[in-house]
């Protein structure tokens, strides 16, 4: 594996409803020569969708509303980061879940990442721009053009989207909203 190394970053609701799709990614990383990390609430939920030579970091997400900037979720997964003796900073992908995102910005910031967010919903994506910290995000994607439509004009400034359809799995099919219609294909 190379130098590049991505945080995949999800609760249970995400595992439960795309696992399929999950591991999916973790395999395309793998094939493409980039070091997959799930880092996941500590659930077998979770856990449990680590394919091949994935690493898993399991955190306790935080409960309470912090006094600090920072969450101990962030900082003990930094931690594990440090132990794996992984080179460079991570890309941190956070997979829709609002509730995750807090702690992906977090750990994007500590790690000195950069972040990326996929959305899974209409309303997810509709309420995107509006989270604290989405002006950190390099790229949203999305998995179709209606929800594309509900983010345009509302993205932070040098944040770009792409509409990656679920199940797509060659590189060039990944497009810019507007661009020529993909056609999906479907991974099983």
């Amino acid at each position: 594996m190379d130098n590049t190394v991505v945080c995949l970053m999800f609760d249970e609701s995400v595992a439960e409803r795309i696992p399929s799709a999950i591991r999916s990614l973790q395999i395309g990383l793998i094939d493409e020569q980039v070091t997959p990390v799930l880092t996941v609430p500590d659930s077998p939920t979770c856990t449990d969708l680590a394919v091949g030579p994935t690493a898993v970091i399991p955190y306790r997400p935080d409960r309470w509303p912090r006094l600090s900037r920072d969450s101990d979720a962030a900082h003990s997964i930094v931690a594990q980061l440090r132990s794996l003796k992984l080179e460079g900073p991570p890309l941190v992908h956070c997979l829709g879940s609002p509730g995750v995102f807090r702690t992906a910005r977090e750990l994007a910031d500590l790690a000195d990442g950069q972040m990326i967010v996929s959305v899974l919903s209409v309303e997810e994506a509709a309420e995107f721009g509006a989270r604290p910290g989405a002006d950190q995000v390099r790229a949203l994607f999305l998995p179709s053009a209606a929800m594309s439509e509900a983010v345009e004009g509302r993205l932070p400034k040098g944040c770009r989207s792409l509409v990656v359809p679920l199940g797509v799995t060659h590189e060039n099919t990944a497009r810019e909203p507007g661009a020529e219609e993909v056609r999906p294909m479907l991974v099983f």
